[in-house]
């Protein structure tokens, strides 16, 4: 094959494996439902008098959550179908997790709008999450011809610890 046509065809790939435009919004949408899962926790912990030992246990999983979400939506604009699944189900968890604690402290008095906003958010960073799956597995394919023709970014000797020089 001509030259010419390589570069068409890299060109083409290397383009595949950038974020568009709903990967980055899911992302974004991810990682604010993250940080507000992380104000949550903050705020009922912070409102809730006599923690129990389940109260405290609620705030940390919220916490955990909200942290693994922003680490998530980090993973999703690498554009792997593996983050976009988990980015996907880690938002329907937090989601139903922050709504039964929203229910929950609601039945004991204590009415939060963030606890209803936050659900609504993480609800639809998984829709959205979900929308970047066709592109995150163009973008696996487009890396895998780009890996069978030789290309190479340097992350091989990068990950090796620089082994190769």
């Amino acid at each position: 094959m001509p030259s010419g046509v390589d570069s068409d065809e890299d060109a083409r790939d290397l383009a595949e494996c950038r974020a568009p435009w709903i990967v980055m919004l899911a992302a974004g949408a991810g990682a604010f439902s993250g940080v507000g899962g992380l104000m949550l926790a903050l705020e009922s912990w912070l409102v809730v008098p006599g923690r129990t030992t389940l109260a405290r246990t609620a705030f940390g999983l919220e916490a955990l959550l909200g942290v693994v979400l922003v680490g998530m939506a980090i993973q999703l604009l690498r554009m792997r179908v593996w983050a976009t699944l988990a980015s996907a189900a880690l938002s329907l968890v937090a989601a139903l997790s922050i709504l039964a604690w929203n229910l929950f402290a609601l039945s004991r008095g204590l009415f939060s709008l963030l606890g209803f906003a936050v659900p609504g958010l993480c609800l639809l960073a998984a829709v959205l999450a979900l929308a970047g799956l066709g592109p995150a597995r163009r973008a696996s394919s487009a890396r895998r011809r780009l890996r069978d023709r030789g290309g190479s970014f340097g992350l091989e000797r990068a990950l090796a610890g620089g082994a190769a020089k």
